[in-house]
Protein backbone atom coordinates (compact mmCIF):
# COMPACT_ATOMS: atom_id res chain seq x y z
CA UNK A 1 0.00 0.00 0.00
CA UNK A 2 1.35 3.21 -1.14
CA UNK A 3 2.25 5.79 2.16
CA UNK A 4 2.28 9.53 1.57
CA UNK A 5 4.57 11.38 4.19
CA UNK A 6 4.00 15.11 4.47
CA UNK A 7 6.33 17.72 6.02
CA UNK A 8 4.69 20.17 8.88
CA UNK A 9 5.26 22.95 5.84
CA UNK A 10 3.83 21.15 2.81
CA UNK A 11 1.29 20.61 5.17
CA UNK A 12 0.33 23.99 5.87
CA UNK A 13 0.95 25.12 2.14
CA UNK A 14 -1.19 22.62 1.11
CA UNK A 15 -4.40 23.33 2.93
CA UNK A 16 -3.64 27.07 2.10
CA UNK A 17 -4.09 25.85 -1.48
CA UNK A 18 -7.34 23.97 -0.88
CA UNK A 19 -8.84 26.84 1.31
CA UNK A 20 -8.30 29.19 -1.67
CA UNK A 21 -10.24 27.03 -3.94
CA UNK A 22 -12.82 26.26 -1.49
CA UNK A 23 -13.24 30.10 -0.79
CA UNK A 24 -13.28 30.86 -4.56
CA UNK A 25 -15.71 27.70 -4.48
CA UNK A 26 -18.11 29.28 -2.70
CA UNK A 27 -17.96 32.73 -3.90
CA UNK A 28 -18.43 31.75 -7.27
CA UNK A 29 -20.96 29.20 -6.37
CA UNK A 30 -22.69 31.78 -3.42
CA UNK A 31 -22.08 35.46 -5.22
CA UNK A 32 -24.43 37.04 -7.33
CA UNK A 33 -24.09 38.76 -10.68
CA UNK A 34 -24.42 42.39 -10.71
CA UNK A 35 -27.53 43.93 -11.06
CA UNK A 36 -29.47 44.20 -14.18
CA UNK A 37 -30.40 47.95 -15.56
CA UNK A 38 -32.27 48.40 -18.42
CA UNK A 39 -31.56 51.92 -19.92
CA UNK A 40 -34.38 53.43 -22.61
CA UNK A 41 -32.90 56.77 -24.62
CA UNK A 42 -34.21 58.74 -27.12
CA UNK A 43 -31.76 59.74 -29.75
CA UNK A 44 -32.58 63.37 -30.55
CA UNK A 45 -32.47 63.89 -26.69
CA UNK A 46 -29.74 65.97 -25.70
CA UNK A 47 -30.34 64.88 -21.55
CA UNK A 48 -30.00 61.14 -22.78
CA UNK A 49 -26.58 62.33 -23.93
CA UNK A 50 -25.25 63.97 -21.38
CA UNK A 51 -26.47 61.01 -18.73
CA UNK A 52 -25.18 58.22 -20.46
CA UNK A 53 -21.78 60.19 -22.07
CA UNK A 54 -20.89 61.68 -18.76
CA UNK A 55 -23.15 60.56 -15.81
CA UNK A 56 -23.31 56.96 -16.42
CA UNK A 57 -20.35 55.60 -17.64
CA UNK A 58 -18.01 55.66 -14.76
CA UNK A 59 -20.46 54.37 -12.70
CA UNK A 60 -20.67 51.32 -15.07
CA UNK A 61 -16.78 51.07 -15.10
CA UNK A 62 -16.72 50.68 -11.33
CA UNK A 63 -19.44 48.26 -11.03
CA UNK A 64 -19.74 46.07 -14.37
CA UNK A 65 -23.46 46.13 -14.05
CA UNK A 66 -25.97 44.05 -16.86
CA UNK A 67 -26.97 47.18 -18.66
CA UNK A 68 -28.93 46.57 -21.65
CA UNK A 69 -29.76 50.29 -23.78
CA UNK A 70 -32.74 50.45 -25.89
CA UNK A 71 -33.40 52.94 -28.41
CA UNK A 72 -36.78 54.14 -28.47
CA UNK A 73 -37.01 55.38 -32.20
CA UNK A 74 -36.86 51.66 -32.42
CA UNK A 75 -40.65 50.75 -32.72
CA UNK A 76 -40.70 47.60 -30.58
CA UNK A 77 -38.22 49.21 -27.83
CA UNK A 78 -41.09 51.71 -27.54
CA UNK A 79 -43.84 49.55 -26.99
CA UNK A 80 -41.78 47.33 -24.62
CA UNK A 81 -41.35 50.46 -22.64
CA UNK A 82 -44.76 51.82 -22.53
CA UNK A 83 -45.65 48.16 -21.26
CA UNK A 84 -43.11 48.34 -18.16
CA UNK A 85 -44.57 51.57 -17.56
CA UNK A 86 -48.17 50.06 -17.80
CA UNK A 87 -47.06 47.14 -15.35
CA UNK A 88 -45.05 49.49 -13.21
CA UNK A 89 -47.91 51.55 -12.61
CA UNK A 90 -45.70 54.47 -13.48
CA UNK A 91 -46.21 56.33 -16.46
CA UNK A 92 -45.19 59.34 -18.46
CA UNK A 93 -41.79 59.51 -17.27
CA UNK A 94 -39.13 61.78 -19.40
CA UNK A 95 -36.05 60.40 -21.06
CA UNK A 96 -33.31 59.20 -20.22
CA UNK A 97 -35.26 56.00 -18.36
CA UNK A 98 -33.45 53.76 -16.11
CA UNK A 99 -34.78 50.58 -14.73
CA UNK A 100 -33.96 48.26 -11.87
CA UNK A 101 -35.62 45.69 -10.45
CA UNK A 102 -39.65 47.13 -10.06
CA UNK A 103 -38.55 50.45 -9.74
CA UNK A 104 -38.33 53.36 -12.65
CA UNK A 105 -35.92 56.34 -12.41
CA UNK A 106 -36.32 59.18 -14.92
CA UNK A 107 -34.19 61.98 -15.85
CA UNK A 108 -34.99 64.37 -12.34
CA UNK A 109 -34.38 61.08 -10.60
CA UNK A 110 -31.17 59.36 -11.92
CA UNK A 111 -28.47 61.62 -11.00
CA UNK A 112 -29.80 62.30 -7.06
CA UNK A 113 -31.48 58.49 -6.11
CA UNK A 114 -30.17 55.76 -9.11
CA UNK A 115 -26.14 55.30 -7.55
CA UNK A 116 -28.07 54.59 -3.96
CA UNK A 117 -30.17 52.37 -5.06
CA UNK A 118 -27.84 50.44 -6.87
CA UNK A 119 -25.57 50.53 -3.61
CA UNK A 120 -28.53 49.23 -1.52
CA UNK A 121 -29.41 46.25 -4.06
CA UNK A 122 -26.14 45.43 -5.62
CA UNK A 123 -27.72 42.46 -7.54
CA UNK A 124 -31.57 43.00 -8.00
CA UNK A 125 -32.78 41.92 -11.48
CA UNK A 126 -35.60 42.68 -13.62
CA UNK A 127 -38.84 41.33 -12.17
CA UNK A 128 -40.43 40.69 -15.91
CA UNK A 129 -38.58 39.56 -18.35
CA UNK A 130 -41.30 38.37 -20.41
CA UNK A 131 -41.85 42.02 -21.46
CA UNK A 132 -38.45 42.62 -22.75
CA UNK A 133 -39.39 39.85 -25.79
CA UNK A 134 -38.42 41.02 -29.43
CA UNK A 135 -37.12 43.93 -27.93
CA UNK A 136 -33.61 44.94 -29.46
CA UNK A 137 -31.66 45.61 -26.77
CA UNK A 138 -27.89 47.06 -27.45
CA UNK A 139 -24.61 46.92 -25.58
CA UNK A 140 -23.94 50.29 -25.48
CA UNK A 141 -26.09 53.39 -26.57
CA UNK A 142 -25.74 54.69 -30.31
CA UNK A 143 -26.02 58.52 -31.20
CA UNK A 144 -26.97 58.09 -34.69
CA UNK A 145 -29.78 60.95 -35.00
CA UNK A 146 -33.03 60.27 -37.03
CA UNK A 147 -35.07 62.67 -38.68
CA UNK A 148 -38.27 63.74 -36.45
CA UNK A 149 -38.97 66.79 -38.75
CA UNK A 150 -42.68 67.18 -39.57
CA UNK A 151 -43.82 64.73 -42.20
CA UNK A 152 -46.11 66.20 -44.78
CA UNK A 153 -45.49 64.93 -48.22
CA UNK A 154 -46.85 66.27 -51.53
CA UNK A 155 -50.53 66.93 -51.44
CA UNK A 156 -50.66 65.75 -48.30
CA UNK A 157 -52.23 68.53 -45.48
CA UNK A 158 -51.30 67.63 -41.22
CA UNK A 159 -53.95 66.65 -39.49
CA UNK A 160 -52.43 66.92 -35.68
CA UNK A 161 -50.23 69.99 -34.97
CA UNK A 162 -47.57 69.93 -32.14
CA UNK A 163 -46.40 73.09 -30.28
CA UNK A 164 -43.02 72.59 -28.12
CA UNK A 165 -40.62 74.35 -26.52
CA UNK A 166 -36.45 74.19 -26.52
CA UNK A 167 -35.35 72.61 -23.26
CA UNK A 168 -38.78 71.57 -22.46
CA UNK A 169 -38.35 68.25 -21.04
CA UNK A 170 -41.83 67.22 -21.24
CA UNK A 171 -42.21 68.18 -24.88
CA UNK A 172 -39.36 65.57 -25.42
CA UNK A 173 -41.33 62.44 -24.17
CA UNK A 174 -44.45 63.93 -26.03
CA UNK A 175 -42.42 64.18 -29.12
CA UNK A 176 -41.00 60.73 -28.52
CA UNK A 177 -44.49 59.45 -28.16
CA UNK A 178 -45.47 61.29 -31.19
CA UNK A 179 -42.79 59.51 -33.46
CA UNK A 180 -44.33 56.14 -32.03
CA UNK A 181 -47.92 56.90 -33.10
CA UNK A 182 -47.24 58.15 -36.42
CA UNK A 183 -45.37 54.44 -37.02
CA UNK A 184 -48.61 53.00 -35.89
CA UNK A 185 -51.31 54.60 -37.69
CA UNK A 186 -49.98 55.71 -41.33
CA UNK A 187 -52.66 58.69 -41.43
CA UNK A 188 -51.25 60.29 -39.19
CA UNK A 189 -49.51 63.53 -40.62
CA UNK A 190 -47.66 65.07 -38.15
CA UNK A 191 -47.01 69.08 -38.24
CA UNK A 192 -43.74 70.38 -34.99
CA UNK A 193 -43.54 73.96 -34.26
CA UNK A 194 -41.38 75.68 -32.15
CA UNK A 195 -43.11 78.39 -30.21
CA UNK A 196 -40.81 80.85 -30.31
CA UNK A 197 -40.47 84.00 -32.75
CA UNK A 198 -43.02 85.92 -34.04
CA UNK A 199 -44.58 84.14 -37.01
CA UNK A 200 -44.87 81.21 -34.87
CA UNK A 201 -45.98 82.59 -32.03
CA UNK A 202 -48.56 84.17 -34.14
CA UNK A 203 -49.73 80.79 -35.34
CA UNK A 204 -49.96 79.63 -31.76
CA UNK A 205 -52.33 82.54 -30.23
CA UNK A 206 -54.48 82.05 -33.70
CA UNK A 207 -54.70 78.39 -32.41
CA UNK A 208 -55.84 79.44 -29.03
CA UNK A 209 -58.39 81.66 -30.30
CA UNK A 210 -59.80 79.72 -32.94
CA UNK A 211 -59.81 76.27 -30.57
CA UNK A 212 -61.14 79.01 -27.70
CA UNK A 213 -58.50 77.92 -24.68
CA UNK A 214 -58.96 79.35 -22.14
CA UNK A 215 -55.84 78.22 -20.03
CA UNK A 216 -53.52 81.08 -19.73
CA UNK A 217 -50.96 78.51 -18.17
CA UNK A 218 -49.80 75.10 -18.93
CA UNK A 219 -49.85 75.57 -22.38
CA UNK A 220 -46.39 74.07 -23.78
CA UNK A 221 -46.25 71.51 -24.99
CA UNK A 222 -50.05 71.12 -26.56
CA UNK A 223 -51.61 69.45 -29.52
CA UNK A 224 -54.18 70.27 -32.16
CA UNK A 225 -55.83 67.64 -34.17
CA UNK A 226 -59.35 67.44 -35.56
CA UNK A 227 -61.33 70.07 -33.73
CA UNK A 228 -59.74 68.74 -30.17
CA UNK A 229 -57.05 70.39 -28.18
CA UNK A 230 -54.57 68.58 -25.65
CA UNK A 231 -52.67 70.88 -23.18
CA UNK A 232 -49.40 69.94 -20.98
CA UNK A 233 -51.24 68.77 -18.04
CA UNK A 234 -53.46 66.55 -20.36
CA UNK A 235 -51.24 65.44 -22.50
CA UNK A 236 -50.73 61.36 -21.28
CA UNK A 237 -49.93 58.83 -24.09
CA UNK A 238 -53.42 57.36 -23.26
CA UNK A 239 -55.17 60.88 -23.85
CA UNK A 240 -53.28 61.35 -26.70
CA UNK A 241 -53.95 57.93 -28.76
CA UNK A 242 -57.56 58.07 -27.98
CA UNK A 243 -57.48 61.66 -29.12
CA UNK A 244 -55.90 60.36 -32.35
CA UNK A 245 -58.16 57.44 -32.88
CA UNK A 246 -61.16 59.61 -32.65
CA UNK A 247 -59.87 62.39 -35.05
CA UNK A 248 -57.89 60.79 -37.73
CA UNK A 249 -60.98 59.42 -39.32
CA UNK A 250 -62.28 63.53 -39.69
CA UNK A 251 -59.65 64.58 -42.01
CA UNK A 252 -59.60 68.19 -40.61
CA UNK A 253 -56.08 70.32 -41.71
CA UNK A 254 -55.98 72.65 -38.27
CA UNK A 255 -53.94 75.03 -40.36
CA UNK A 256 -57.12 75.54 -42.58
CA UNK A 257 -59.40 76.31 -39.77
CA UNK A 258 -56.80 78.87 -37.76
CA UNK A 259 -56.24 80.54 -40.95
CA UNK A 260 -59.29 83.61 -40.26
CA UNK A 261 -57.61 84.13 -36.97
CA UNK A 262 -54.23 84.31 -37.62
CA UNK A 263 -54.07 88.63 -37.72
CA UNK A 264 -55.39 88.07 -34.44
CA UNK A 265 -52.71 86.17 -33.34
CA UNK A 266 -50.31 88.95 -34.76
CA UNK A 267 -52.42 91.43 -32.53
CA UNK A 268 -52.29 89.41 -29.53
CA UNK A 269 -48.34 89.08 -29.33
CA UNK A 270 -48.19 93.30 -30.18
CA UNK A 271 -50.37 93.18 -26.94
CA UNK A 272 -48.03 90.55 -24.61
CA UNK A 273 -45.32 92.98 -25.47
CA UNK A 274 -46.94 96.05 -24.27
CA UNK A 275 -46.48 94.33 -20.82
CA UNK A 276 -42.80 95.03 -20.81
CA UNK A 277 -41.10 97.20 -23.22
CA UNK A 278 -38.11 98.41 -24.58
CA UNK A 279 -37.78 101.24 -22.00
CA UNK A 280 -38.42 98.82 -19.14
CA UNK A 281 -35.42 97.16 -20.29
CA UNK A 282 -33.25 100.03 -21.08
CA UNK A 283 -34.06 101.30 -18.08
CA UNK A 284 -33.36 98.46 -15.78
CA UNK A 285 -29.77 98.58 -17.47
CA UNK A 286 -29.12 102.36 -16.88
CA UNK A 287 -30.31 101.73 -12.76
CA UNK A 288 -27.79 98.92 -12.83
CA UNK A 289 -25.28 100.56 -14.16
CA UNK A 290 -25.57 103.71 -11.97
CA UNK A 291 -26.67 102.14 -8.76
CA UNK A 292 -24.32 102.74 -5.90
CA UNK A 293 -22.53 99.61 -5.86
CA UNK A 294 -20.85 99.95 -9.10
CA UNK A 295 -20.64 104.06 -8.67
CA UNK A 296 -18.72 104.02 -6.17
CA UNK A 297 -16.01 101.41 -7.15
CA UNK A 298 -15.64 103.60 -10.53
CA UNK A 299 -15.02 106.67 -8.36
CA UNK A 300 -12.00 104.72 -7.26
CA UNK A 301 -10.59 103.63 -10.16
CA UNK A 302 -10.68 106.90 -11.35
CA UNK A 303 -8.93 108.24 -8.38
CA UNK A 304 -6.30 105.68 -8.89
CA UNK A 305 -5.52 106.39 -12.40
CA UNK A 306 -5.04 110.24 -11.45
CA UNK A 307 -2.69 109.05 -8.48
CA UNK A 308 -0.67 107.00 -11.13
CA UNK A 309 -0.57 110.12 -12.93
CA UNK A 310 -1.93 107.90 -16.51
CA UNK A 311 -2.33 110.63 -18.84
CA UNK A 312 -5.58 111.07 -21.54
CA UNK A 313 -4.31 108.07 -24.07
CA UNK A 314 -3.24 105.99 -20.96
CA UNK A 315 -7.17 106.62 -19.35
CA UNK A 316 -8.37 105.88 -22.94
CA UNK A 317 -6.59 102.64 -23.04
CA UNK A 318 -7.92 101.60 -19.59
CA UNK A 319 -11.45 102.96 -20.29
CA UNK A 320 -11.79 100.66 -23.08
CA UNK A 321 -10.19 97.74 -21.81
CA UNK A 322 -12.49 97.91 -18.69
CA UNK A 323 -16.05 98.53 -20.19
CA UNK A 324 -15.30 95.79 -22.89
CA UNK A 325 -14.77 93.10 -20.29
CA UNK A 326 -17.84 94.37 -18.19
CA UNK A 327 -20.06 94.35 -21.01
CA UNK A 328 -18.66 90.54 -21.88
CA UNK A 329 -18.63 89.86 -18.41
CA UNK A 330 -22.31 90.86 -17.68
CA UNK A 331 -23.45 89.81 -20.65
CA UNK A 332 -22.37 85.86 -20.30
CA UNK A 333 -23.31 85.92 -16.48
CA UNK A 334 -26.75 86.83 -17.83
CA UNK A 335 -27.08 84.50 -20.46
CA UNK A 336 -25.56 81.49 -18.10
CA UNK A 337 -28.64 82.91 -15.77
CA UNK A 338 -31.59 82.69 -17.88
CA UNK A 339 -30.73 79.77 -19.18
CA UNK A 340 -30.28 77.99 -15.25
CA UNK A 341 -33.31 79.88 -14.59
CA UNK A 342 -35.15 78.62 -17.85
CA UNK A 343 -34.51 75.06 -17.26
CA UNK A 344 -35.86 75.39 -13.53
CA UNK A 345 -38.83 76.69 -14.80
CA UNK A 346 -39.60 73.24 -16.73
CA UNK A 347 -39.23 71.23 -13.39
CA UNK A 348 -42.84 69.72 -12.65
CA UNK A 349 -44.43 71.86 -10.43
CA UNK A 350 -41.65 74.57 -10.26
CA UNK A 351 -42.44 76.57 -13.10
CA UNK A 352 -44.97 78.86 -10.67
CA UNK A 353 -43.07 78.61 -7.56
CA UNK A 354 -40.06 80.00 -9.46
CA UNK A 355 -41.93 83.05 -10.54
CA UNK A 356 -43.55 83.20 -6.85
CA UNK A 357 -40.25 83.48 -5.00
CA UNK A 358 -38.60 85.89 -7.52
CA UNK A 359 -41.53 87.73 -7.96
CA UNK A 360 -41.69 87.92 -4.04
CA UNK A 361 -37.94 88.51 -3.92
CA UNK A 362 -38.36 91.57 -6.53
CA UNK A 363 -40.62 92.77 -4.30
CA UNK A 364 -38.84 92.73 -1.02
CA UNK A 365 -35.56 94.32 -3.21
CA UNK A 366 -37.98 97.15 -4.38
CA UNK A 367 -39.23 97.81 -0.98
CA UNK A 368 -35.56 97.65 0.65
CA UNK A 369 -34.50 100.09 -2.08
CA UNK A 370 -37.27 102.90 -0.90
CA UNK A 371 -35.76 102.31 2.57
CA UNK A 372 -32.46 103.20 0.90
CA UNK A 373 -33.92 106.05 -0.56
CA UNK A 374 -34.72 107.36 2.92
CA UNK A 375 -31.54 106.88 4.28
CA UNK A 376 -29.57 108.41 1.32
CA UNK A 377 -31.88 111.45 1.47
CA UNK A 378 -31.26 112.24 4.70
CA UNK A 379 -27.39 111.62 4.05
CA UNK A 380 -27.07 108.15 6.06
CA UNK A 381 -25.31 106.37 3.36
CA UNK A 382 -23.72 104.03 5.49
CA UNK A 383 -27.33 102.46 6.25
CA UNK A 384 -27.97 101.51 2.94
CA UNK A 385 -28.66 97.80 2.72
CA UNK A 386 -28.83 97.22 -0.78
CA UNK A 387 -24.53 97.87 -0.82
CA UNK A 388 -21.59 96.37 -1.21
CA UNK A 389 -20.15 95.16 2.27
CA UNK A 390 -16.48 97.35 3.25
CA UNK A 391 -14.76 93.74 3.32
CA UNK A 392 -16.00 93.18 -0.28
CA UNK A 393 -14.94 97.09 -1.44
CA UNK A 394 -11.51 96.75 -0.15
CA UNK A 395 -11.02 93.46 -1.65
CA UNK A 396 -12.42 94.78 -5.08
CA UNK A 397 -9.73 98.30 -4.32
CA UNK A 398 -7.07 96.01 -3.56
CA UNK A 399 -7.47 94.07 -6.34
CA UNK A 400 -7.42 97.31 -8.85
CA UNK A 401 -4.34 98.68 -7.82
CA UNK A 402 -2.84 95.35 -8.08
CA UNK A 403 -3.55 95.12 -11.93
CA UNK A 404 -3.78 99.00 -12.35
CA UNK A 405 0.53 98.60 -11.95
CA UNK A 406 -0.14 96.10 -15.02
CA UNK A 407 2.77 96.88 -17.47
CA UNK A 408 -0.14 96.15 -19.83
CA UNK A 409 -2.55 98.77 -19.61
CA UNK A 410 -5.16 97.58 -21.61
CA UNK A 411 -4.42 93.53 -20.35
CA UNK A 412 -4.83 94.88 -16.43
CA UNK A 413 -8.03 96.91 -17.45
CA UNK A 414 -9.72 93.55 -18.81
CA UNK A 415 -8.18 91.55 -16.10
CA UNK A 416 -9.72 94.18 -13.21
CA UNK A 417 -12.91 94.77 -15.18
CA UNK A 418 -13.50 90.57 -15.30
CA UNK A 419 -12.61 90.33 -11.34
CA UNK A 420 -14.44 93.45 -10.43
CA UNK A 421 -18.06 92.56 -12.57
CA UNK A 422 -18.06 88.88 -10.54
CA UNK A 423 -17.21 90.66 -6.81
CA UNK A 424 -19.85 93.14 -7.48
CA UNK A 425 -22.91 91.28 -8.83
CA UNK A 426 -23.82 90.15 -5.09
CA UNK A 427 -25.20 93.98 -5.24
CA UNK A 428 -25.67 94.43 -9.54
CA UNK A 429 -27.60 91.35 -9.71
CA UNK A 430 -30.41 92.58 -7.79
CA UNK A 431 -31.82 94.17 -10.70
CA UNK A 432 -30.49 91.90 -13.22
CA UNK A 433 -31.69 88.82 -12.16
CA UNK A 434 -35.63 90.04 -11.86
CA UNK A 435 -35.10 91.43 -15.14
CA UNK A 436 -34.25 88.05 -16.86
CA UNK A 437 -37.41 86.40 -14.80
CA UNK A 438 -39.65 89.34 -16.42
CA UNK A 439 -38.80 88.47 -19.36
CA UNK A 440 -38.45 84.61 -19.24
CA UNK A 441 -42.20 84.52 -17.60
CA UNK A 442 -43.50 86.52 -20.64
CA UNK A 443 -44.04 83.89 -23.66
CA UNK A 444 -44.08 86.99 -26.39
CA UNK A 445 -40.75 87.87 -25.22
CA UNK A 446 -38.58 84.40 -24.59
CA UNK A 447 -37.80 84.48 -28.57
CA UNK A 448 -36.18 87.83 -28.24
CA UNK A 449 -34.10 86.82 -24.51
CA UNK A 450 -30.69 87.31 -25.98
CA UNK A 451 -31.43 90.50 -27.87
CA UNK A 452 -33.08 92.14 -24.79
CA UNK A 453 -30.27 90.96 -22.77
CA UNK A 454 -27.60 92.57 -25.37
CA UNK A 455 -30.16 95.46 -24.59
CA UNK A 456 -29.90 95.72 -20.66
CA UNK A 457 -25.81 95.41 -20.76
CA UNK A 458 -25.48 97.92 -23.51
CA UNK A 459 -27.44 99.62 -21.09
CA UNK A 460 -25.45 98.84 -18.35
CA UNK A 461 -22.52 100.05 -19.68
CA UNK A 462 -23.49 103.40 -21.02
CA UNK A 463 -22.80 104.99 -17.52
CA UNK A 464 -19.54 103.84 -17.09
CA UNK A 465 -18.90 105.51 -20.60
CA UNK A 466 -20.01 108.74 -20.24
CA UNK A 467 -18.05 109.18 -16.44
CA UNK A 468 -15.02 107.66 -18.55
CA UNK A 469 -15.50 110.63 -21.35
CA UNK A 470 -16.18 113.21 -18.31
CA UNK A 471 -13.22 112.05 -16.60
CA UNK A 472 -11.38 112.37 -20.06
CA UNK A 473 -12.04 115.74 -20.55
CA UNK A 474 -10.76 116.77 -17.24
CA UNK A 475 -13.18 115.96 -14.71
CA UNK A 476 -11.88 115.57 -11.63
CA UNK A 477 -13.03 112.25 -9.15
CA UNK A 478 -13.77 114.37 -7.01
CA UNK A 479 -16.23 116.01 -8.66
CA UNK A 480 -17.48 113.10 -9.69
CA UNK A 481 -17.93 111.68 -5.89
CA UNK A 482 -19.85 114.95 -5.06
CA UNK A 483 -22.36 114.32 -8.38
CA UNK A 484 -22.88 110.30 -6.84
CA UNK A 485 -23.87 112.04 -3.07
CA UNK A 486 -25.68 114.14 -4.57
CA UNK A 487 -27.80 112.07 -6.95
CA UNK A 488 -27.90 108.79 -5.37
CA UNK A 489 -31.11 108.96 -3.67
CA UNK A 490 -33.07 109.58 -6.86
CA UNK A 491 -31.02 106.78 -8.04
CA UNK A 492 -32.35 104.63 -5.33
CA UNK A 493 -35.97 105.90 -5.90
CA UNK A 494 -35.93 105.26 -9.08
CA UNK A 495 -34.52 101.85 -9.30
CA UNK A 496 -36.97 101.35 -6.48
CA UNK A 497 -39.46 101.94 -8.80
CA UNK A 498 -38.15 99.95 -11.86
CA UNK A 499 -38.26 96.98 -9.64
CA UNK A 500 -41.56 97.49 -7.76
CA UNK A 501 -42.80 97.21 -11.98
CA UNK A 502 -40.73 94.16 -12.60
CA UNK A 503 -42.48 92.32 -9.86
CA UNK A 504 -45.36 93.31 -10.94
CA UNK A 505 -44.76 92.01 -14.64
CA UNK A 506 -43.24 88.43 -12.96
CA UNK A 507 -46.41 88.18 -10.92
CA UNK A 508 -48.81 88.66 -13.70
CA UNK A 509 -47.29 87.02 -16.71
CA UNK A 510 -45.15 84.13 -14.58
CA UNK A 511 -47.82 83.71 -11.40
CA UNK A 512 -51.34 84.56 -12.65
CA UNK A 513 -51.33 84.33 -16.33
Amino acid sequence: MLKLTFKGEEVKRLFSVVLIIFLCFLINVSGESPAEVLVFYDLNCDHCQEILNVFWPPIQAEKHYDTKYFEVNHLKNYEILLAIEEQLNDKNNEFPIFIVGEKIFDLYQIEAELPGYLDKHPDEKFKYPDLLTGGEPLDRPIWTRVNIENNTQGTEHPNLIYFYETGCKVCDRVASHLEYLKKKYPGLVLEKYEAAGEENLALFNAFLITYKVKEKSGLIPSVFIGDKYLLKNDLTNENLENAIKAEIAKDINPLKLVEPNLNKGQNKIIETFKGITYITIILAGLIDGINPCAFATLIFFISYLTVMGRNKSQVLVVSIGFTLSVFVTYFLISLGLFSALRGLSFLPGLGKILYLVMGGLTLVFSIISFYDYYQYHKGQFKKGILQISTKMRDRINRIIKKEGKSHSLFIGAVITGFIVSILEFSCTGQVLIPTLTAVMSNPGLRSRSVFLIFIYNLSFIIPLVIIFLLFYKGISSEKLGKVWKEDSPGIKLTMGIILLILSFLIFYFGVFS
